[in-house]
């Protein structure tokens, strides 16, 4: 009998040693990396592992560095992406996000078409998982008109359901000013927009529809 309980001693010990160890050479990053590599279809890069917080009411997942695409040509890059998920859905084994933060994102277009995107894109469903924050986010998207869209400074708040709006900076076809959007929000079965209105400043009329 004390065999059997110094052996399972060494046996805890060891998993503990072992789950360490796959921790200090970034385990869970490279797991992660493979799942969402797999889930989008492109590479995915983090600079290190998830870090979590365990609060009374709900988990907060934090991802560092996170890259879409390779480092010559990314789609999207994120300094931060912050998940906030409910504990009651997560002890039933399913995931309700409740928050997404999203710190100085930065969107690269447009993006290559992947394998049976075409065939299923008429049946796609929107819809927002939960109220979504934007710091400082940033876009380029080239090809439009023949020439590059760029966003910059982009402030945003968009909620599963409630009123949403984005402000930033914009320049196309050597022309530049401020841009801002707000709507509607409901996002239950699916997502509907309502009373959307986008206002769009030049330098020369800075507050023209």
């Amino acid at each position: 009998m004390r065999r059997i309980g110094v052996g399972l001693m060494l046996l805890l010990m060891l998993l503990v040693i072992g789950m360490f160890v796959f921790w200090f050479i970034g385990g869970p990053r490279i797991v992660l990396e493979e799942i969402l590599a797999t889930r989008l279809q492109a590479p995915v890069n983090l600079q290190a592992n998830p870090r979590f917080y365990w609060g009374k009411q709900q988990l907060q997942v934090t991802l560092q560095g996170l890259r879409i695409g390779t480092q010559a040509q990314p789609r999207l890059q994120l300094r931060r992406l912050m998940l906030s998920l409910l504990w009651r859905p997560l002890l039933t084994g399913h995931v309700k996000i409740q928050q997404i933060f999203l710190d100085q994102p930065s969107v690269y277009g447009p993006w290559p078409a992947s394998p049976g995107s075409a065939a299923s894109s008429a049946n796609i469903f929107f819809f927002l998982p939960g109220d979504i924050q934007i710091r400082d986010g940033s876009l380029r998207w080239s090809g439009l008109a023949g020439h590059v869209l760029q966003l910059s400074d982009v402030q945003a708040s968009f909620p599963r359901s409630g009123a949403g709006a984005a402000t930033g900076r914009w320049f196309w076809n050597q022309h530049a000013g401020q841009g801002r959007l707000q709507m509607d929000i409901h996002s239950t079965s699916g997502l509907s927009l309502r009373n959307l209105q986008l206002l769009i400043g030049t330098r020369q009329v800075p507050d023209a529809l």
